[in-house]
C-alpha cells in the first residue's frame, strides 16, 4: 500500500479473505481475515505494547484471548469490542493476580484478588474497586468479612485479629464508627459506640475482672457521666475526665458506706460527704 502498509495473504473478490499476515506502522497482525477486517483466530503484536492472541470481531478483540504486556502484566480470559469483558485472570509483573469478572477492562462483579504481599480479598468489585461484600485474609493472619465501598472497610463488618481481638459492627471509610462490639483475647468486652476506631459516646466496658463500667466515652477513655462496678462489691456513678474519677460523684461501698462529694483526678477533693 501506498502508506507503507504490507498485506501477504489470501484474497476474495479484492478484499483479504481468510489467512493473512498484515504490517502497519507500529504493529503485526497475523490471522484470519473477513472482508479486509481481522475477524476470527489470529495474533496482534503492538510492538512496546503488547502480543494479543487470541478471537476477533469486526478489527476488535473479541472472545477469549491471551494479551501478553512489554511491562510483564498478562491477561487470559474474555473480551467483547475490544476489551476485558466476562471472565479473566489479569497477572501483574509485581505478583498480583486477579481472577474474577470484568466489565470495560476494570474488575466488576465476582472476583478473587491476591496481592503480592499475599493478602487474598474474595468478593465483590465495582468499576475496578472492591465494592459491596467481601471477605479478606490479610498476610498477617487477621481477617475482615463484610461491607466495603471504594476499596475501604465501609458499612457492617467483622475484624478478627490473630492475637483474639474481634470487632463487629459498623465502619466509615476504614475505621470503626457507629456502634459496635469489640472482643478481646483476655475476656474484656466493649459494647457501644465508636468514633475514628475509638471508644466514644454511650458504652458498657467489662473488663478481664468481670469489673463494668456503663457511661460516657470520649476518646477512647471514661468520661462524662458513668457508673462503675468494681469486684469487691463497691460502686461509684458520677462524673468522669479521662478515665478517672472528676467531678460530682457517689462511691457506695460493700459494707454500705457511702461518700458523696467531689473527686479531682480519681481522688477526693474539695467538699463532701461521707456516711
Amino acid at each position: 500500500y501506498t502508506n507503507g502498509n504490507v498485506y501477504d495473504g489470501n484474497w476474495v473478490n479484492d478484499k483479504r479473505e481468510g489467512y493473512g499476515r498484515m504490517s502497519c506502522e507500529g504493529e503485526l497482525y497475523e490471522g484470519n481475515f473477513v472482508s479486509n477486517k481481522r475477524s476470527g483466530n489470529g495474533k496482534l503484536t503492538l510492538f512496546n505494547v503488547f502480543v494479543y492472541e487470541g478471537n476477533f470481531v469486526n478489527d476488535l478483540k473479541s472472545g477469549t484471548g491471551k494479551c501478553t504486556y512489554c511491562n510483564g502484566d498478562a491477561y487470559e480470559g474474555e473480551y467483547h469490542d475490544d476489551k476485558r469483558n466476562g471472565k479473566g485472570i489479569m497477572s501483574y509483573a509485581n505478583g498480583d493476580v486477579y481472577d474474577g469478572e470484568w466489565l470495560n477492562d476494570k474488575y466488576n462483579g465476582k472476583g478473587l484478588f491476591k496481592s503480592n504481599e499475599k493478602d487474598l480479598y474474595e468478593g465483590d468489585f465495582a468499576n475496578g474497586k472492591r465494592e459491596g461484600y467481601g471477605v479478606c485474609r490479610y498476610s498477617n493472619g487477621d481477617e475482615y468479612s463484610g461491607q466495603w465501598n471504594d476499596n475501604i472497610l465501609h458499612g457492617e463488618g467483622c475484624y478478627t485479629s490473630l492475637n483474639g481481638k474481634t470487632y463487629k459492627g459498623s465502619y466509615v471509610k476504614g475505621k470503626r464508627e457507629g456502634k459496635g462490639i469489640m472482643t478481646f483475647s483476655d475476656g474484656e468486652i466493649y459494647e457501644g459506640n465508636w468514633y475514628n476506631s475509638k471508644y466514644n459516646g454511650d458504652g458498657k466496658f467489662t473488663n478481664s475482672d468481670k469489673e463494668i463500667y456503663e457511661g460516657g466515652f470520649v476518646d477512647g477513655k471514661k468520661q462524662g457521666y458513668g457508673i462503675y462496678y468494681l469486684k469487691n462489691g463497691d460502686k461509684y456513678e458520677g462524673q468522669w475526665l479521662k478515665g478517672k474519677y472528676h467531678g460530682q460523684g457517689r462511691y457506695l461501698y460493700a459494707n454500705k458506706d457511702i461518700y458523696e462529694g467531689n473527686y479531682v483526678n480519681g481522688l477526693y477533693n474539695g467538699y463532701g460527704v461521707y456516711i
